[in-house]
């Protein structure tokens, strides 16, 4: 991502100094012509200098949009870079307390929760009843409800999401984790967050610490 910033700025600086050779090129040219018009009638000579100064000031004017454009390539590009690089840390910070309030939970509720990974989402199901139930069945649960709906979302309240358009990337060494009554995960894994830099959150096997 650094190298395609600095490619950018790179090429955007090269087009406002070809734009700037060009445009001074094509002022000297109107110089050497309004030169030239000496031995001309009076009103011929005062058109053609009229023409030759509009010519003079559109090319200004492109060079000056050039030079602004270049700066703003300079001081904005890595602006939004920077930007994109909050996006990942609070989504990795949202990602720790999602997996933090599942364990809580399966603890609270004596239940297993599930938190399951789709696409770059998590998604948390809770059993409807506890294990030791005589009338427990795994297949039986239901969607987990946050704390705070995730707007990033949409509708789902049990799942968050990515900011949209900020390219990032959630990826896991499993697609499903499922806490027990004690808040033990039984195996443990690593998510790992994608953005302008790349964090992980570890949840340990044995103790189901999330850090």
């Amino acid at each position: 991502m650094a190298a395609a910033r600095a490619c950018l700025v790179t090429g955007v600086i090269v087009a406002v100094v070809v734009r700037v050779v060009v445009g001074m090129g094509m002022i000297v040219r109107v110089v050497v012509a309004a030169a030239g018009t000496a031995g001309l009638p009076g009103r011929v000579r005062v058109v053609m200098v009229v023409t030759m100064v509009m010519i003079v000031s559109v090319v200004v004017v492109k060079i000056v949009t050039m030079v602004v454009v270049g700066i703003l390539a300079v001081a904005v590009v890595p602006r939004f870079a920077a930007l994109s690089g909050f996006d990942a840390v609070a989504y990795r910070d949202k990602v720790r307390a999602t997996l933090e309030y599942a364990r809580k939970s399966a603890v609270a509720a004596r239940r297993k929760v599930t938190v399951e990974l789709l696409s770059d989402k998590l998604s948390l199901k809770i059993d409807l009843m506890p294990g030791d139930d005589p009338a427990y069945s795994a297949a039986s649960t239901q969607s987990l409800a946050l704390p705070a709906r995730d707007s990033n979302c949409g509708g789902p309240t049990n799942q968050i999401c990515p900011k949209s358009g900020s390219a990032v990337t959630l990826t896991a060494t499993t697609a499903s984790l499922t806490f027990d009554a004690l808040g033990k995960p039984g195996n443990g894994a690593t998510y790992t967050i994608t953005g302008a830099d790349s964090y992980t959150v570890t949840v340990e096997a044995e103790t189901g610490y999330v850090h």
